[in-house]
């Protein structure tokens, strides 16, 4: 019976294709070098779990192809939502921000691509004409029909370098570096993090707050996938294949770790100090977007690694990082790339 079953599934698949290949169409446009060069990505919404903190808020890039070989890359990051960038009980424990408001996570980077291959290839792209979902049993079954339309994809192999800026508020007691402050005005003067139940200038010392701020320069490669395809076939109208996908693994390396001064409720300051600070980390990661939106396009990102910086007391220096938003392009015949 479950040959049985299978074979008629079988069929039934060879049929649907079948009778979708034999659909009249028209090709409108395949040329996965037309696209708009300049494209903004705006972010209301990500979600970064980093073993030091963890940030919901809202970003915006742009990037800019100037013809075949270059393209450039600059953003900016704000958290709305903020573990430990909020406002805490004053210098009732250390804390760089005298007034007890830490700043919520910022982040700017940008970046550049050496595009040294790129090829337009021939082969086949899925096209959807239609799709249909019901529900049945508890179950949801999705009946879609589509074509193989013989078409072009753009392959371009990149160099990609960069740096960013980071600035996060951090939570002593959440970090596996050790930690220690030395008294600014006196030298021999020394806080140590950690000791819990005892105080020191009026302020409790086993936890503490203060602002994490790193520089990172990275390096890396990357694999992007262009098509550009747009229909028009008899019965369903205009249909497309119009996706940007791009995939890339970067080095990390921070020359520049530094923790803000922090204070006590008796006006002492404290430079922070961090033992075995991490200077080298990496990261992967893919995104997806409409290479060439009319008015307003998808896109989607997600990363994760190992971050420069100091590492959190469970996940260490691991995150993961997750975007969603909207990209508005731009023409333009100076930036254009020609085949």
């Amino acid at each position: 019976m479950r040959r049985i079953f299978f074979f008629l599934l079988a069929v039934t698949l060879w049929s649907q294709s079948s009778l979708s290949q034999t659909i009249s169409y028209k090709v409108k446009e395949d040329d996965p070098y037309n696209v708009k060069p300049i494209q903004i990505d705006l972010v209301p919404f990500y979600a970064d779990a980093w073993g030091v903190n963890i940030t919901i808020g809202w970003q915006a890039e742009a990037r800019v192809d100037i013809g075949k070989r270059l393209s450039v890359m600059a953003g900016f990051r704000k958290a709305y939502l903020d573990i430990n960038g909020r406002t805490h009980a004053g210098l009732d424990l250390p804390n760089s921000a005298k007034d007890g408001v830490l700043p919520k996570l910022s982040r700017m980077e940008a970046c550049a691509l050496f595009n040294f291959i790129d090829k337009n290839k021939s082969t086949y792209l899925p096209v959807v004409l239609s799709s249909s979902s019901y529900s049945s049993g508890g179950y949801t079954y999705t009946n879609s029909k589509s074509i193989s339309v013989p078409a072009h994809v753009r392959k371009i192999v990149s160099l990609k370098g960069g740096m960013y800026n980071m600035r996060t508020a951090i939570a002593f007691n959440d970090i596996k570096n050790k930690l220690y402050g030395v008294n600014t005005a006196d030298k021999t003067d020394t806080l140590k993090i950690g000791e819990y139940g005892t105080s020191k200038g009026g302020s409790s010392i086993y936890n503490g707050y203060s602002v994490l701020n790193t520089f990172v320069l990275s390096a890396g490669i990357s694999f992007k996938s262009i098509t550009n395809l747009s229909v028009y076939a008899d019965g369903y109208g205009r249909r497309s294949n119009k996706k940007l996908s791009w995939f890339y693994i970067d080095y990390l390396f921070a020359p520049a770790i530094l923790v803000s001064d922090v204070y006590l409720k008796d006006g002492s300051r404290y430079d922070m100090h961090i033992d075995a600070k991490k200077y080298s980390g990496w990261k992967i990661g893919w995104f997806f977007a409409d290479p060439n939106p009319k008015i307003l396009g998808f896109n989607f990102k997600t990363e994760m690694g190992s971050r420069p910086g100091i590492k959190g007391k469970t996940l260490g220096a691991a995150f993961i990082d997750f975007t969603c938003g909207f990209t508005i392009g731009f023409k333009s015949k100076l930036l254009e790339a020609k085949k």
